[in-house]
C-alpha cells in the first residue's frame, strides 16, 4: 500500500474513532411502574371502599395500609418514587414510608413523606432514591386518617390514589 493511501485510511479511521468517542451516550436506563391505589391493602381486617384508590371509610379510627411494589431489577435499588394521596382530615396527615428490605424482612433503607393540610385535591409525595440488596423487596406503608364528617350526613375520605416506583436498571 502506498503512503498516500495509508495516510488517508489512518486519518479516516482516526476521525471515526473520535466521532464515536464524542457521540452522546444514552442515559442510564430506568424501569418505572405506576400502580393504582386499589392495590394497597389494610394491615388488619379493616374494610376499605375502593372508588378512586384505597380509602379509609371508618369514621372512628385511622389505619395503616401496605402497597406492594414489583421488583424486577436485581441489585440496583430505587431511583425515585412518588405516591399520590388525598388528605381530607383537618387533624391528621396521610403519612407514607417507602421501604427497601432484605429477604429476611430487615429494613435496608426507608424514606418517609407526609401530606400537608386538608385538601380534597390530590397531593403527590416525592421520595428519593433507596438502596437495595440481592433478593430483597420493596413496599410502601401509609397511615390513612379516619373519615371526616361532611354535609348531609356523608363523609370525606382520605385515600391513596396511585403510586409510582422507578427502579434503577
Amino acid at each position: 500500500m502506498n503512503t498516500n493511501v495509508k495516510h488517508i485510511v489512518t486519518r479516516t479511521l482516526g476521525s471515526l474513532v473520535a466521532m464515536a468517542l464524542l457521540e452522546p451516550q444514552p442515559a442510564a436506563a430506568e424501569d418505572a411502574k405506576t400502580y393504582p391505589g386499589t392495590m394497597c391493602r389494610p394491615y388488619i381486617g379493616k374494610a376499605a371502599k375502593f372508588f378512586v384508590g384505597s380509602s379509609n371509610t371508618d369514621p372512628n379510627s385511622g389505619y395503616f395500609i401496605t402497597c406492594p411494589v414489583v421488583r424486577d431489577s436485581v441489585n440496583t435499588g430505587i431511583n425515585s418514587a412518588s405516591i399520590t394521596v388525598v388528605d381530607n382530615s383537618p387533624v391528621e396527615n396521610v403519612e407514607c414510608e417507602l421501604f427497601s428490605a432484605r429477604p429476611d424482612t430487615i429494613t435496608v433503607a426507608s424514606s418517609r413523606r407526609t401530606s400537608s393540610g386538608t385538601n380534597s385535591a390530590p397531593q403527590t409525595l416525592q421520595f428519593g432514591s433507596l438502596s437495595a440488596v440481592s433478593g430483597g423487596f420493596y413496599y410502601i406503608t401509609c397511615w390513612i386518617p379516619k373519615a371526616q364528617p361532611a354535609g348531609s350526613g356523608g363523609f370525606n375520605y382520605s385515600r391513596i390514589v396511585s403510586y409510582r416506583v422507578n427502579e434503577k436498571d
